[in-house]
C-alpha cells in the first residue's frame, strides 16, 4: 500500500489506510501521529483540561471513557474522517466556484481545510480555488502562526500523494479588521455586557468577523464560506455558536448576500472533546501541529448559562449597524494590527463586575 492509498473510495465511504503505513512528513508518519494523538488524550493533563470546560457532566463521563480506550478511539477517528469528508462535499456541492475558509489555525479551521484540500483532488479535480481568510481583531498575536501552520497542513497532504494546485502566497489574505472592532466590540462591550447579562466579546467578536467574512468572499468571487464552529462550543455555553446566534446569522446572509452558500459544514460532526485531535492525527498531523493559532486576549469569557431569546434579539441589533465597505486583503503576513485592542480587553477581564457570569477556570 503506497501514499497515494491514504483514501480509498467504495460505495460512499472514504477509508483511512493502514496505520502501520510509512507515510512519512517531516519526521511523522499516520501512524506514529496517532500514537502521539492517543497518548495525549489519555494523559491526565488532558482529562484535567476537561473538567475546566463548561460542558455536561454526561459529556464530560463519556469522553474519559472513550480516552481509556484505544480501540474506540481509532474506530471513533475513522468514523469522523468518514463523516466530516461526506459533510463536506454535501456543503460544497450546493455552491459553484472557489471556496472560502476563515483560518485562524485552530484545530477546528485546520481540520477544515486538511479535508477540503483532499475533497478538492479527490471529488473535484482540483477544479476549485481553496481561499484561506485570517481576520485579525486586534485581540491577538502571533499573527504568522495560521500561515505556519497551514503550509504545514499542505506539505502533510502532499507528502500523502494527494495533488494540490494551492498556493498559500496567494491564497492565504490577512484581513485587519481591528477597527470596525473599536466600534462594534471594544466600544460597546460594557453596554452589550449590561444587555446580555455576561460579557458580549465573543458574541460581538462573531457578528463582525461573518459580517466581513461574508463581504470579502463577495470580493474574492467565493462561491461557499466554511465556518468551523461546532455543536461542541455550542454545548459549552459559547454564545457566538448558540442555535440563537447562528439563526439570525444565517437570515443576515441569505437576505445581504444570497449567491454565497455560508455555514459550519462539521457544526453536527465534531461533537466530542477529542474529536478534531482525532481527525487531524488520522491525517497525519502530529499533536503538537495540532493547534497553532494566534490566542486570543478575550478568550474565557463564556457564560455559566445563558437567555437564548434575548440573545437573539442582541444578534439582531448587532447586525443592524453592520455595513461591511471594501474589504482590505492583503496575502502579506502583517507585524501588527491597525489597532491593538489586548490591554483594553485584559483590563475588562480583570474587572470582577465585567466578568460576573462567566464559568469559572
Amino acid at each position: 500500500m503506497g501514499n497515494e492509498q491514504l483514501v480509498s473510495q467504495g460505495s460512499d465511504q472514504i477509508t483511512i489506510a493502514d496505520p502501520q503505513v510509512d507515510i512519512v512528513t517531516g519526521g511523522f508518519d499516520v501512524a506514529t501521529s496517532m500514537i502521539l494523538a492517543l497518548e495525549f488524550l489519555a494523559s491526565q493533563d488532558y482529562l484535567d483540561g476537561l473538567r475546566v470546560k463548561n460542558l455536561p457532566e454526561s459529556l464530560i463521563l463519556q469522553t474519559e471513557e472513550l480516552v481509556d480506550n484505544p480501540k474506540a478511539l481509532l474506530m471513533r477517528s475513522e468514523e469522523l474522517f468518514n463523516q466530516a469528508f461526506d459533510a463536506l462535499r454535501e456543503f460544497y456541492r450546493e455552491s459553484e466556484g472557489p471556496i472560502l475558509i476563515p483560518y485562524s489555525g485552530g484545530r477546528d479551521s485546520s481540520s477544515i481545510f486538511a479535508l477540503t484540500l483532499l475533497l478538492n483532488s479527490l471529488e473535484f479535480d482540483n477544479s476549485r480555488r481553496i481561499i484561506l481568510v485570517t481576520a485579525l481583531t486586534g485581540f491577538a498575536g502571533n499573527l504568522q502562526a495560521p500561515r505556519e501552520q497551514a503550509e504545514k497542513i499542505v506539505e502533510q497532504i502532499r507528502s500523502l500523494g494527494i495533488q494540490t494546485n494551492i498556493d498559500l502566497n496567494t491564497d492565504h489574505y490577512y484581513m485587519d479588521l481591528s477597527g470596525p472592532y473599536s466600534e462594534h466590540v471594544v466600544r460597546s462591550s460594557l453596554e452589550d455586557r449590561d444587555k446580555l447579562g455576561h460579557p458580549g466579546l465573543c458574541s460581538s467578536c462573531k457578528i463582525t468577523m461573518e459580517a466581513h467574512l461574508a463581504q470579502a468572499a463577495k470580493q474574492l468571487g467565493a462561491g461557499a464560506v466554511a465556518l468551523g464552529y461546532t455543536d461542541l462550543q455550542a454545548m459549552q455555553q459559547w454564545p457566538e455558536q448558540s442555535e440563537a446566534q447562528q439563526a439570525e446569522m444565517q437570515t443576515w446572509f441569505r437576505d445581504n448576500y444570497p449567491g454565497i452558500v455560508i455555514g459550519s459544514p462539521l457544526n453536527h460532526v465534531i461533537t466530542l472533546p477529542p474529536d478534531t485531535t482525532l481527525l487531524l492525527a488520522a491525517l497525519g498531523l502530529p499533536t503538537d501541529h495540532h493547534k497553532q493559532e494566534m490566542p486570543c486576549a478575550a478568550a474565557r469569557t463564556n457564560p455559566i448559562s445563558m437567555d437564548h431569546q434575548n440573545h437573539a434579539g442582541f444578534v439582531r441589533g448587532k447586525l443592524k449597524k453592520m455595513y461591511p465597505g471594501e474589504i482590505s486583503l492583503s496575502t502579506e503576513i502583517p507585524k501588527r494590527t491597525d489597532v491593538d485592542h489586548a490591554a483594553v480587553i485584559m483590563s475588562l477581564k480583570q474587572d470582577s463586575n465585567f466578568m460576573s457570569g462567566v464559568f469559572p477556570q
